[in-house]
């Protein structure tokens, strides 16, 4: 990512997450706190997350198996530009 993305958007991409996603971590921002970054983790359906001291790069990793990378992709780049 390049900028804050919209909370409800991301949630609900990760709710719709295939179930060969293991796994999905990174650094996101969300519009409603644009200077906040936000340390993400997914696994066995649960996200967690919380407000994190530090600036570092918005960045996400998806591990799976047999992932639509280019789909996934495209529903990444959604959220940013919606």
């Amino acid at each position: 990512f390049t900028g804050p993305i919209d909370r409800q958007l991301f949630y609900q991409f990760i709710m719709k997450l295939p179930e060969s996603v293991l796994r999905l971590k990174g650094y996101v921002s969300f519009r409603n706190q644009p200077n906040a970054i936000y340390e993400f983790q997914y696994a066995y359906g649960l996200p967690d997350y919380g407000i994190i001291g530090m600036q570092l790069p918005l960045t996400i990793v998806i591990i799976g198996e047999t992932l639509d990378t280019n789909h996934i992709r495209n529903q990444l780049d959604m959220l940013q530009f919606t």
